[in-house]
């Protein structure tokens, strides 16, 4: 079964939406997720669901939005000629609970992905250092959980909680004994 939409948009009557950057910054984000082109046609600030966006551009279609989004179920796969179409991949959360978003991250880097990656929706800011491990450079939370000041408060704090980790992620390839041997990281002492 699909899973839902979140509910984060940028519309009037609704809050505004904001993002999250890898340095600390926070900035205002506008995103309506769409899962149609005839949606994505008239609205400035669409992100085409990717397989729609795969059938208006085997159709012709212009102009293209340049941002797509996957849902959790499918497979995170773009193709090189695709890539240099696009420059955002979003990757919805529709409950913190739900890992997928961080599996499809981490698989998109892999496979060779170097865009913009968007975490969008129900995670949480405690969460947030797993999600840059897996790839993700840009956060946008939901903004019923996390206004612009509780981001700006705890965003970047919350992002330099572990300055060198351990494993080999997709943000840092190599661990951290081979990082030290290498002489990429100081020796320090707790």
């Amino acid at each position: 079964m699909p899973t839902p939409l979140p509910h984060v948009i940028l519309r009037s009557g609704r809050p505004p939406i904001y993002r999250l950057e890898l340095d600390g910054s926070v900035s205002a984000y506008r995103a309506v997720l769409v899962s149609a082109w005839e949606a994505a046609r008239d609205e400035a600030n669409a992100v085409l669901a990717l397989p729609a966006w795969r059938e208006a551009l085997e159709a012709g279609a212009s102009p293209l939005p340049r941002r797509v989004w996957l849902a959790p179920e499918e497979e995170p796969l773009i193709t090189q000629q695709e890539g240099a179409r696009l420059e955002e991949v979003v990757l919805p959360l529709a409950k913190f609970t739900d890992g997928r978003a961080f599996s499809q991250a981490t698989r998109l880097r892999r496979r060779g992905w170097r865009g913009r990656l968007t975490a969008f929706g129900a995670f949480l800011l405690d969460q947030l250092d797993y999600l840059r491990r897996c790839g993700f450079d840009g956060f946008v939370p939901d903004p019923a959980r996390y206004d612009r000041a509780a981001l700006e408060r705890d965003g970047a704090r919350l992002l330099t909680v572990f300055p060198e980790p351990y494993q080999a992620s997709a943000a840092v390839p190599e661990p951290l004994f081979r990082r030290r041997a290498r002489g990429l990281v100081e020796e320090r002492t707790p």
